[in-house]
């Protein structure tokens, strides 16, 4: 960050293009298969996106099924149950599944 701040890019990168993150481009890859008419297939994360709050939120939004991959200390919805839950297995990674 503090080189692309150096070379006067901000979150704009060489050549014009703005930095997108991960999860942007994951979702923007998404987008752009439904566009085309793909079927909504079940979505696959690990926990780099499965810990972003605002990916699942924008998966939900678009009414796609996913099952990510969230850190254990990370509060999420369990199946469709309520807000808050903890995963049950500290010393590991969980996943949170909506269907």
């Amino acid at each position: 960050m503090a080189r692309r701040r150096r070379a006067g890019g901000g979150s704009q990168a060489a050549g014009g293009y703005r930095y997108r993150s991960k999860t942007e481009l994951a979702l923007e890859a998404i987008g752009q298969a439904l566009a085309w008419g793909l079927p909504p297939l079940p979505v696959l994360a690990d926990a780099a996106y499965g810990n972003d709050v605002s990916f699942r939120q924008a998966l939900r939004e678009r009414q796609l099924k996913y099952a990510v991959q969230v850190e254990p200390t990370m509060d999420a919805l369990i199946g469709m149950g309520s807000a808050g839950n903890r995963c049950p297995y500290t010393d590991q990674r969980c996943w949170h599944v909506c269907h």
